[in-house]
């Protein structure tokens, strides 16, 4: 038992540094574009009233929505013809770092290469599973800071040429519904998930007892 224990943190100690260096790697080239731009195909989808744009602000280093809101000198009615109205740029929600939704995979990584027989199979099912977590986190998110913004500005209005429009008017309890879900699925990602993954791939069987020498074949005479 002691040995198996020895065994355990070995390997654990070999693989942490790896996993962790590949999932710098791998977050910033591969997993969050394929998220961002996702999750920005879906934002679209959702509110494409707004004509969102999720774009990444180097400067800042955090992501960012681009979205045609404005803030009127005076409450129009929707569909106000205003043919001279000029917008001087986009009106920015700051999303944040979405790395933060990625610490589970080193951590995942790590239990499997530690304990599970088929690595290779295991890291990459698992690995699609989490991305897709990832991506819940994302949409969730970036649907909280929309729901956020408009109920936080009454004159807020979106301008689509040559008309300013009401933007869409979310129920109130909606934002008090999502947080809470975006805080448990956010925690879930980075521990519980993961976790939970890897003890599905890596829990073993037991092997069915040996008992042939307590139960000698037996010859049958001719």
């Amino acid at each position: 038992m002691i040995r198996s224990d020895k065994s355990i943190l070995i390997r654990a100690a070999l693989f942490i540094i790896p996993a962790f260096i590949v999932w710098k790697l791998l977050v910033g080239y591969t997993v969050i574009p394929v998220v961002a731009q996702t999750t920005d195909y879906t934002i679209k989808v959702l509110y494409g009233e707004l004509n969102p744009k999720l774009t990444y602000q180097a400067t800042a280093q955090e992501w960012q929505l681009e979205t045609t809101l404005f803030r009127a000198s005076r409450p129009y009615t929707n569909n106000t013809y205003k043919s001279d109205l000029k917008l001087t740029g986009f009106t920015v929600l700051p999303i944040g770092d979405l790395d933060k939704f990625t610490i589970g995979l080193p951590l995942f990584w790590l239990l499997v290469l530690i304990s599970s027989s088929h690595k290779t199979k295991h890291i990459v099912k698992g690995t699609m599973i989490l991305v897709g977590v990832i991506y819940s986190n994302t949409i969730l998110l970036v649907v909280h800071k929309i729901l956020t913004a408009l109920q936080g500005e009454e004159l807020l209005r979106v301008y689509h040429e040559p008309y300013i429009q009401l933007p869409p008017s979310p129920p109130i309890w909606l934002v008090d519904v999502v947080k809470p879900v975006l805080d448990t699925v956010g925690f879930m990602s980075i521990l519980i998930i993961p976790v939970w993954l890897a003890f599905c791939y890596c829990r073993r069987l037991p092997e069915p007892p040996d008992n042939s020498e307590d139960n000698p074949p037996v010859t049958i005479p001719e």
